[in-house]
């Protein structure tokens, strides 16, 4: 073998390393990307836990809210009923 062959395998080697040290770079940054985006996904998701809880609470006042409706109406009528039968004995 002689020194060009020699030569030429250097090169290729170097270009082989430089290759190797740029994928590896690339694979660190890209890990890093994945942690930082394994992060981000799972502040999402207990946001997205602790909106559905505030749905949830939401939606049971809403329904109490109803409810309260419900028999506001009934007293008020309840009541509306008995002025009347009142202004019924105050016109006798």
């Amino acid at each position: 073998m002689d020194d060009s062959n020699i030569d030429i395998l250097e090169e290729k080697l170097n270009k082989i390393i430089s290759v190797i040290n740029n994928l590896k770079e690339e694979n660190r940054k890209l890990q890093a990307n994945v942690n930082e985006l394994k992060n981000s996904l799972h502040e999402k998701d207990e946001i997205i836990v602790r909106l559905q809880q505030e749905r949830e609470n939401v939606l049971s006042i809403q329904h109490e809210i109803e409810s309260y409706k419900t028999k506001h109406d009934r007293v008020r009528s309840k009541v509306d009923q008995l002025l009347l039968k009142l202004k019924e004995i105050d016109d006798v």
